[in-house]
């Protein structure tokens, strides 16, 4: 799956901050495991004085050292893909390409750290059952897995200063002003944008929370009322969708779940999350979910063997349609979204569930038929976007672009600081003689 971390975003400053705690926590781990080594080392021959409590401190640091890179783990790879997209962007000089050495080096440490942690899971699984946490069964093979990623641990402390190098030169190159395409019409095909749009009102603006859990390879973030949870997966499975919006049952509303994939513009599924925080109350009416891709109009989808479906739209321009399934009774099981060019795979779906909120579904169809330009890097705008659409290119400063997620929250900050109308009032009843 592609890499979709924007350099400068809420997501990759949030990746470097944990890149420096891990930074300075595993420099005190090492001093203090070179302070025990030499007072319980012979100075000359460096044989431990006892081998057991000697190699039992050093499962100790293997362990801590993993554990301080915790945070760290799951978005590896992509601190290193945007430091070299960086270094790719800079003039040579002896200085980039020490630095171009070092990210080389975090590269192979990474993808050997997550094959050790596969090689794990593999071994994990073939233990018999009686081998579980505790058991030497279980501790010794655990061990030697820390012993081994421990080597490339120490080269992410080893090397990990060049991201930070890296990100400081391609800051103060883009001060001037680095270009930036303009996806024109039709949005849909902008690619997916910087999962910030999303996630940084939503905890910002609308008092959604994150789970505290440093290990858990997920996003989520959860409604205040516990009731509405989003998760973003960070490596998915082709197969698999990598945002899921669920609601739980509440009253007469069923619960429901809209899945997007992960090319789906982050622009579309905040139009849904917009609407699931508005502070008004959700109309008490159904809306019809058509109304905005009829005004911008799309039409009934005419298939490849020449037949219309009335039971789904299309757009214009034949390469995005919503799909209405119905069950067997005829009741709408739901909808799907596909952006698609005849013969080729899709560029993304999003699933619909059948019992999702009218006005929500209306939402998201609106965001999808919505025109506005979306703006993306360069490198960022998928091919078909060029080849079916139209792109502009202009120049963007950097900060133009971090004020753009900081002014969309202060807009919900203030919206929902706004108490919704209060309903009018009930009239008095009459005394009857």
């Amino acid at each position: 799956m592609p890499i979709s971390l924007e350099p400068g975003s809420e997501e990759h400053w949030l990746y470097l901050r944990q890149l420096a705690h891990y930074l300075r926590h595993s420099r005190q781990i090492l001093a203090a495991w070179d302070h025990y080594s030499a007072r319980h080392s012979d100075p000359e021959t460096f044989q431990p004085h006892d081998e057991d409590a000697y190699g039992l401190r050093q499962q100790q640091r293997d362990a801590d050292t993993l554990a301080a890179f915790g945070r760290v783990y799951y978005h590896a790879d992509e601190l290193v893909y945007v430091a070299e997209q960086q270094l790719a962007q800079l003039p040579a000089s002896d200085r980039t390409r020490r630095y171009a050495w070092q990210v080389r080096e975090l590269h192979e440490a990474t993808e050997r750290l997550y094959a050790v942690y596969n090689d794990w899971h593999t071994v994990r699984a073939a233990l018999p059952e009686s081998a579980r946490p505790g058991t030497p069964a279980y501790e010794e093979p655990l061990a030697e897995s820390y012993a081994e990623a421990w080597h490339y641990l120490d080269q992410w402390a080893i090397h990990g200063e060049a991201i930070f190098a890296v990100n400081a030169l391609a800051e103060r190159q883009s001060k001037t002003g680095a270009p930036m395409a303009v996806a024109a019409p039709p949005g849909y095909l902008a690619g997916s944008g910087d999962p910030a749009w999303v996630t940084a009102p939503l905890r910002r603006a609308c008092g959604w929370s994150t789970a505290g859990d440093p290990l858990v390879p997920q996003v989520i973030l959860t409604s205040p009322d516990q009731l509405a949870q989003l998760r973003i997966a960070p490596d998915p499975d082709p197969a698999q969708p990598r945002w899921t919006l669920r609601h739980a049952h509440h009253g007469d509303q069923r619960g429901w779940e809209i899945t997007f994939d992960a090319q789906t513009p982050v622009e579309i599924i905040a139009a849904v999350t917009d609407t699931l925080t508005a502070p008004a109350p959700p109309p008490t009416a159904s809306v019809d979910p058509y109304g905005p891709l009829r005004a911008a109009g799309w039409h009934a989808p005419r298939h490849h063997d020449g037949l219309t479906s009335p039971k789904g739209m299309s757009s214009p321009n034949g390469l995005a349609r919503v799909d209405r399934i119905v069950d067997a009774s005829g009741r709408s099981a739901g909808w799907v979204v596909e952006t698609s060019v005849h013969n080729l795979p899709a560029i993304w779906r999003a699933y619909v569930d059948g019992d999702t909120p009218s006005h929500v579904t209306s939402a998201l169809f609106g965001a999808l038929a919505d025109t506005t330009p979306l703006v993306r890097h360069p490198h960022r705008v998928p091919p078909l976007a060029v080849t079916h659409g139209s792109t502009s290119t202009r120049q963007v400063s950097t900060d133009s672009v971090a004020f753009a997620v900081r002014d969309r929250i202060s807009a919900l900050a203030q919206r929902n600081s706004v108490s919704p109308p209060a309903p009018p009032p009930a009239p008095a009843s009459r005394r009857t003689r």
